[in-house]
């Protein structure tokens, strides 16, 4: 075995590093309620200090998770793999991500820089 136990590996697309990073891709699969910054933020603040998330729904929901270390982003990747934020739905996949720094524009629900709280904002509406 080894080279071809695709089994425990993964799936990454052609050319994507599995290098640690401390920015992580969070796609969430079944996404059977809203997911925003708070909910992301949640379940990764136990993990350590996060400093920017940025939601965005291309090819689904996903979210990409900036911490101040790659210890907590391995923590995290290794904690909430294939885990439900809510049972029975929006199961986690997680690998590392290609940029090293996210770029958030302004906080609301969708994206949230926590190192800087005078970035354009839009108070998220309460419901």
């Amino acid at each position: 075995g080894g080279f071809n136990d695709y089994n425990n590996q993964p799936r990454r697309r052609k050319g994507e590093p599995e290098t640690p990073n401390h920015v992580l891709l969070m796609t969430i699969l079944n996404p059977a309620y809203p997911i925003t910054v708070d909910v992301i933020h949640t379940i990764c603040q136990s993990y350590g200090n996060v400093l920017r998330i940025v939601i965005f729904k291309k090819n689904g929901v996903e979210a990409k998770v900036e911490f101040d270390g790659i210890d907590p982003a391995t923590r995290v990747r290794e904690g909430l793999q294939g885990a439900d934020i809510y049972s029975g739905c929006c199961t986690l996949r997680i690998e590392y991500a290609k940029p090293t720094k996210l770029n958030v524009y302004k906080n609301d629900s969708e994206s949230w820089d926590f190192t800087n709280p005078n970035v354009w904002s839009k108070e998220p509406q309460n419901s």
